[in-house]
């Protein structure tokens, strides 16, 4: 699943930056990963931008009904983003079951 998102900063006490997923995409993304979905609505992936391959997972936002990709600031270092940048995003369900 590609997009291409804005990057925003979460502002509180622990400020985040992040990229909300479009919310169709997070439609799609929701029902490919339903066993992989944590018990906190969670899904782990894997992620590709900008030659940067990383593992995290998106957070579900009930707010604005879509999923926030968490940005950490080695990432948005390696990217060289920062708040208001655009980024092109690759997204991969990642399986957390154990293999057999």
């Amino acid at each position: 699943m590609t997009f291409t998102g804005t990057v925003w900063l979460w502002p509180g006490e622990n400020p985040w930056h992040f990229v909300s997923l479009p919310p169709a995409l997070a439609d799609d993304l929701e029902a490919r990963a339903a066993e992989q979905i944590t018990r906190f609505g969670m899904i782990p992936v894997e992620v590709r931008s900008g030659g940067a391959t990383w593992e995290t997972s998106v957070v579900p936002d009930k707010e604005s009904a879509t999923y926030l990709l968490p940005l950490k600031k080695a990432i948005r270092a390696r990217l060289g983003c920062t708040e208001g940048s655009a980024v092109s995003i690759e997204l991969r369900v990642r399986s957390t079951r154990p293999r057999t």
